[in-house]
């Protein structure tokens, strides 16, 4: 008897096969979210994936996880050296590679050559996953995860390879590194509108659930829904009301509004400065373009705040606070 559950068939080692598979059709890896990654796997991921796009990888890198060695610290400069952003959720159990398309590989494998089943058949783990369409709540909830990731970069690299040489020792409990990750910046770059304008948004969010949308789309929007506190179900002024109350009262936009009072008047290199400075970078799982986010910001401040106003004269952009 049928139960109307669609029937959707797992998918075993080697689950390299399956990647493979997808990138011969012309998919390209655009987030790996997985807590363990070993150097040589990913060294094999990169030789296939021949990604065009900027790639981004998600890892956990707890202590243990670097003291015992079942994640590699030495990914962090191959990575540097192809242009792809690494970053670290310590809460992070989740092994995703979500392609371009939105299409997902969602499975118990990590990014090693044991999880993938890479080398000798004798040495895999017995793994599974399967390949799902990720919907506008999966996006809800990968926009919660990215929103606790942080960078590493070159420093926090240095700190944490000093960290394990200073805690090689055995059966000797290892201090904390959570210091190390404590974010210097204020705002993450997903506090901006992902979205060109408030309107948009609106028409997305009531849309016909059967109607499809650009991938990219579908993921900025989805990250406006959670910044702003954006429920399901919502009535057309409810939502009118909270995305106006949700954007106004954000602590990013809060910040930018006081400052752009003191200063009467910012220039777009300003605007721009002023973003890196108190912004940590996240995965964001769109093109970034920070003169794009800027002036998807300039797009809702003149929708919602009536004291700003912006012109272009000699090819610079400023922008206003009326007095």
């Amino acid at each position: 008897m049928s139960n109307g559950i669609s029937k959707q068939q797992l998918i075993w080692q080697p689950l390299i096969s399956s990647l493979i598979s997808r990138f011969e059709e012309g998919e390209q890896l655009s987030l790996v979210v997985s807590p363990f990654i070993k150097i040589d796997a990913l060294e094999e991921l990169i030789r296939i994936a021949n990604c065009k796009e900027k790639l981004q990888f998600i890892v956990r890198w707890r202590a243990d996880d670097l003291l015992s060695g079942v994640s590699d610290l030495a990914i962090y400069p191959m990575l540097k050296k192809h242009g792809y952003p690494l970053y670290v959720c310590q809460q992070l159990h989740m092994k995703l590679y979500v392609y371009e398309s939105n299409l997902a590989l969602s499975t118990s494998s990590n990014l090693t050559q044991r999880g993938l089943g890479i080398g000798p058949k004798s040495n895999w783990n017995i793994e599974c996953g399967s390949e799902v369409l990720l919907s506008r709540d999966d996006w809800y909830f990968l926009h919660q995860l990215i929103r606790d990731c942080r960078l590493i970069d070159d420093d926090v690299y240095e700190r944490l390879k000093k960290y394990v040489l200073d805690n090689v020792r055995p059966n000797s409990p290892a201090p904390s590194i959570e210091d190390i990750f404590t974010p210097i910046k204020i705002f993450t770059l997903a506090s901006l509108p992902a979205t060109a304008n408030p309107t948009l948004l609106e028409e997305y969010y009531f849309s016909d659930a059967s109607v499809v949308f650009d991938p990219e789309l579908e993921r900025r929007t989805s990250q406006d829904l959670i910044t702003y506190k954006i429920k399901p179900g919502l009535l057309q002024s409810d939502f009118k009301s909270q995305l106006e109350s949700g954007f106004l009262n954000s602590p990013f936009v809060l910040a930018f509004l006081t400052h752009l009072k003191k200063e009467k008047s910012l220039r777009f290199g300003a605007v721009t400065s002023w973003i890196h400075d108190h912004c940590e970078d996240v995965p964001l799982p769109y093109r970034s373009d920070i003169k794009i986010q800027v002036q998807n910001l300039y797009s809702w401040l003149n929708f919602y705040v009536p004291e700003i106003y912006s012109d272009r004269p000699r090819h610079s952009q400023i922008i206003y606070w009326k007095s």
